[in-house]
């Protein structure tokens, strides 16, 4: 082990060891005046962007004449709204919309994720003891 340089008013541990410094972390990077959104925003959010990557994935694998056309109103969609800057209802409206369409593109597409391949490892189909 190196000899610690010495410095004074140091607190040292019992062993002898220098504690490490600690160094202030900068928490937001960004805009001054941006306000921290509450849980409630914050969950929108995430729930929101989550609508948002589905119906991408999901238009992703549409036929090559409707894919480009697809994604590009996802895309412009998703961007007025954010520039408008909507109020609780027409958000809620936006996500019932959007919801909806998601599943129109899924049906479109077969890709839900509650489909199933094998019959088999469904949850709740009996206890695997009891399979024959």
């Amino acid at each position: 082990m190196f000899p610690t340089p010495a410095r004074k008013n140091v607190y040292r541990a019992a062993n002898g060891s220098v504690p490490r410094r600690r160094i202030r972390r900068v928490i937001s990077k960004g805009k001054e005046n941006e306000e921290i959104p509450s849980l409630k925003e914050f969950m929108r959010r995430s729930e929101i962007l989550s609508q948002y990557r589905s119906l991408l994935r999901c238009a992703s694998k549409l036929e090559d004449p409707h894919k480009s056309d697809t994604l590009a109103e996802i895309r412009s969609r998703y961007l007025t709204v954010q520039n408008e800057k909507p109020t609780s209802l027409t958000a809620s409206m936006a996500f019932t919309e959007g919801n909806r369409q998601l599943s129109l593109l899924q049906s479109l597409t077969g890709s839900r994720w509650t489909e199933k391949s094998d019959p088999g490892t469904e949850v709740g189909q009996g206890w695997p003891w009891e399979r024959k």
